[in-house]
């Protein structure tokens, strides 16, 4: 009796049941959070195109009232290219395609980004001045 209490404390680590569900929950836990982080990234690149798009048609549409309204420091934009070089964008995002339009000196149309991450894709709308 003495020597089963003794060799009972001798004992360490885990068992082998132990171990097993301490591996299913790790895959369970695994299994959950690796679509989540796929489709968290997804949405960081969207919400990287987005935000460049923004910045590309503020700055476009303060160029255009800049320009409109004689000053100086407005650029010339006639293309979706011309409005894409007023903003820092990073490198990651390219311009796909842009069809703008002149109309009487205004330069309009939409211009569509493109994140090279993913296929992630935006739109956006620009006004500019030649």
């Amino acid at each position: 009796m003495k020597s089963q209490k003794l060799s009972r404390a001798l004992q360490k680590g885990f068992t082998l049941i132990e171990l097993i569900i301490v591996i299913v929950i790790i895959g369970i836990l695994a299994a959950i959070a690796i679509p989540a982080y796929t489709n968290l990234a997804s949405e960081a690149r969207t919400g990287v195109l987005k935000g460049v798009a923004g910045s590309m048609a503020s700055a476009a549409a303060t160029n255009f009232a800049m320009k409109s309204g004689g000053l100086t420091a407005g650029v010339s934009v006639a293309t979706c290219a011309d409005a894409l070089a007023l903003v820092t964008k990073p490198t990651e995002v390219t311009l796909v395609s842009g069809s703008v339009a002149l109309t009487n000196g205004v330069a309009s149309g939409p211009c569509v980004l493109q994140h090279s991450g993913g296929s992630e894709t935006h739109s956006v709308s620009i006004l500019g001045a030649t």
